[in-house]
């Protein structure tokens, strides 16, 4: 009997491996956006809060050397803030860059199972094909030597 063998079911394998692999890493992308994304809220937060501080502690009295350390500690936050942002922008670059080669080695994957089910299917008909000439021939067989047998 005669097995169906896809000469490109390695490279269908490997379609889906890098499929796979590229899923987890996309995972570890969307928990490190997440992560950044946490940091930077809690730093809009924090600077948020110090402003306010500080405009309370000006009411109460401040002196020009204490404002220029809230203001320093303030303009220090927001240029790690600023830095925090350009990460994220990095890591969603990042993730767009995953996502359309994540979608393109679906694509191939689906169209290498498709051309396998296409020459499974022709397979198949080609087996089907030859059982038919061979139980043809076996009944013509029994016919031509079976009617003689009778007939004589």
């Amino acid at each position: 009997m005669t097995v169906f063998k896809f000469r490109l079911e390695k490279i269908l394998q490997l379609k889906l491996l890098q499929e796979n692999q590229i899923k987890q890493l996309l995972s570890g992308i969307k928990a490190k956006l997440r992560a950044v994304e946490e940091e930077i809220s809690s730093m809009e937060e924090e600077i948020s809060k110090i402003q306010q501080d500080v405009v309370e502690n000006c009411k109460q009295g401040m002196t020009g050397y204490q404002l220029q350390q809230w203001k320093l500690m303030i303009d220090l936050m927001s240029l790690i803030l600023e830095e925090k942002r350009k990460e994220l922008q990095k890591i969603k670059e990042e993730e767009e860059r995953l996502k359309e080669e994540f979608l393109n080695t679906m694509r191939e994957r689906k169209i290498l199972e498709k051309l396998k089910l296409r020459r499974f299917q022709a397979f198949v008909q080609k087996l089907d094909r030859i059982n038919r000439l061979y139980l043809d021939e076996v009944a013509l067989r029994r016919y031509l030597y079976g009617g003689e047998k009778t007939g004589s």
